[in-house]
């Protein structure tokens, strides 16, 4: 959390994790590193309000199809996504 919070002073907003790219560590250890990350880490970085909030599932997956197509030009030549 100290290196979290190092990043918070300086004006990170927000941070990007990249999962088990090469799927090197067991589906179930990814799952539970995720789940003490959202129980014990990022708490200490909500209000209380924040915190009292229910935590909801979205129960639809919006349509990306058209916001894809709109990037994909704009990608340069040889470089992936």
């Amino acid at each position: 959390m100290r290196t979290i919070r190092q990043w918070e002073d300086v004006g990170v907003t927000g941070i990007n994790f990249l999962l088990n790219a090469m799927e090197m560590i067991p589906q179930e250890q990814v799952l539970d590193s995720l789940r003490l990350f959202a129980t014990e880490v990022i708490p200490q970085f909500q209000t209380p309000a924040e915190r009292a909030r229910p935590v909801t599932t979205p129960t639809t997956v919006p349509d990306v199809g058209q916001s894809n197509a709109a990037t994909s030009s704009t990608t340069p030549t040889g470089a992936s996504r």
